[in-house]
């Protein structure tokens, strides 16, 4: 695994010893390329990865594919978009394949084990509830179908 920089490998190691601590060795997968883990909970799959920012920053990105090939009519979008305005961590986003994700995005230096552990627990949740409410209503296939 390559890293950015001595301190993007001190990143790295700080959240590690969290994820570890919050789910052991095998609640999270490490992801072979990349500094990140891979967590299964319900329908959402849960990526974590550490990535270089600016400024010797880093971030700690947590994010959840969640529905491939919905259809993207103005009313999802409007959707997702009042859905983003009433959620306290985290929004929806929508990639360049048209894919919906839910993710939220911490600083890794100021990054705390409890707002670690509450911001995973917040997208997990939204991610397993609302890929069948998204499905149900505009189509699509779960992402981790």
């Amino acid at each position: 695994m390559e890293f950015a920089s001595r301190k993007h490998k001190k990143a790295y190691e700080k959240v590690r010893s969290m994820v570890k601590d919050l789910y052991g060795e095998a609640g999270a997968t490490p992801h072979e390329n990349s500094p990140g883990w891979s967590i299964s909970s319900g329908s959402a799959m849960i990526h974590i990865s550490v990535v270089d920012w600016r400024d010797d920053r880093h971030l700690v990105q947590i994010m959840a594919y969640m529905v491939r090939g919905p259809e993207l009519t103005p009313s999802c979008l409007r959707y997702l978009l009042d859905e983003n305005h009433n959620t306290a961590f985290g929004g929806f986003s929508v990639d360049g394949d048209g894919d919906i994700a839910f993710g939220h995005t911490l600083i890794a230096e100021r990054c705390e084990k409890d707002e670690l552990k509450a911001v995973i627990q917040a997208v997990s949740f939204t991610a397993d509830h609302m890929d069948d409410v998204i499905i149900q209503r505009w189509g699509g296939k779960r992402a981790s179908d």
